[in-house]
């Protein structure tokens, strides 16, 4: 939701209605249901290309999520990530986000970039 709540201003009728309504039927949907199985055969008929869909709760979880896909799918330890933009705060991704791109991890950030140290790597 985050800003885009606001594109129909403040407590709008027609939101409102929605809302309450909604509410009705549930308010966690913390689990798969059939309504957002609904909603994700509407966003394969809406965009072609989109073979399978599946709704997370932020673009963290997002990026965390395609990252550990394309690693088991591919066996691939290293991802490309776009120098200066978010990819999210999970490790790895949030180092570069601005100058100079090649910076160093963060206090409280794991060294390597969030790849974790093994024995052998320590000697």
């Amino acid at each position: 939701m985050g800003h885009g709540a606001l594109l129909l201003g403040h407590n709008p009728r027609p939101v409102v209605d929605a809302v309450r309504e909604q509410a009705l039927h549930g308010t966690h949907y913390g689990a798969c249901h059939p309504k957002e199985v609904e909603w994700g055969e509407w966003v394969c008929r809406l965009v072609p290309s989109a073979e399978r869909v599946r709704f997370t709760a932020s673009g963290t979880e997002a990026t965390h999520m395609a990252v550990r896909l394309a690693r088991a799918f591919t066996g691939k330890r290293h991802v490309v990530k776009f120098a200066g933009h978010f990819h999210g705060w999970h490790e790895g991704l949030e180092i570069g986000v601005r100058p100079p791109y090649e910076a160093e991890p963060e206090a409280g950030q794991l060294p390597e970039g969030g790849r974790p140290r093994h024995r052998a790597d320590a000697q």
